[in-house]
């Protein structure tokens, strides 16, 4: 089974696979080790070129540290002057770290609310602050990428891997079948995408690749 299994994964149509084949530049970010997950020998097969793993790289360098690894704000901003820098196409993907689980983190003093009330819940409190955090990096991230010159034609794709059982169901933090983790947010902008538009149409993650095929013409 365990052949088989991996026949599979060698072979499974990937979005950064085939893009890579049409001359994209592939790349992956994370803020934490590439031991993780095994990511470092996983990446290649599903075809990202190039990843950067700044735990890995980060040693006597200056950084800001949030939970398991180095900010989001932090490795945002890396990815961004990264990309502005490559002269060819790019496929690449982020995959944020500092508002994981528990929460417990020490969040930096800009990215909370003068106006959050305590509800007595310390872990949903916490998680509170990890959204508000979340909601602080991406942003810092979004107004420089709006001012660079990757907005006129860039596609951001904005979503997650599970959703949280916040205590719903007696269950807490946990993976499930149940609606608060199974749905996630998604949310698209770029060239050829309306703005100010939702929809509340029930979609697989399988969906995006022949989304984001269409909408770049490949």
């Amino acid at each position: 089974l365990s052949t088989i299994s991996e026949q599979l994964a060698n072979n499974l149509p990937c979005l950064p696979s085939m893009l890579r084949e049409l001359g994209y530049d592939t790349r992956f970010y994370h803020g934490y080790q590439s031991r993780f997950y095994n990511r470092r020998a996983f990446l290649p097969k599903v075809g990202f070129e190039n990843s950067l793993f700044f735990a890995d790289v980060s040693e006597g360098r200056s950084v800001e540290e949030i939970g398991w690894g180095i900010s989001d704000e932090a490795m945002l901003g890396l990815m961004l002057d990264e990309l502005q820098s490559l002269a060819s196409p790019f496929f690449a993907h982020i995959t944020t770290l500092s508002s994981h689980y528990p929460f417990h983190w020490q969040w930096p003093e800009a990215s909370q609310s003068a106006q959050f009330v305590e509800s007595g819940d310390k872990l949903y409190d916490n998680y509170r602050r990890a959204v508000a955090y979340e909601d602080y990096a991406f942003g810092k991230f979004w107004e420089a990428f709006q001012r660079s010159p990757l907005a006129e034609n860039t596609i951001v794709v904005y979503t997650a891997d599970h959703g949280l059982a916040m205590g719903s169901h007696g269950l807490l933090g946990k993976q499930n079948v149940y609606e608060q983790s199974m749905q996630c947010p998604l949310i698209l902008r770029g060239p050829g995408i309306a703005k100010g538009k939702s929809s509340e149409a029930f979609t697989y993650v399988h969906d995006l690749y022949a989304t984001l095929c269409n909408l770049a013409k490949v």
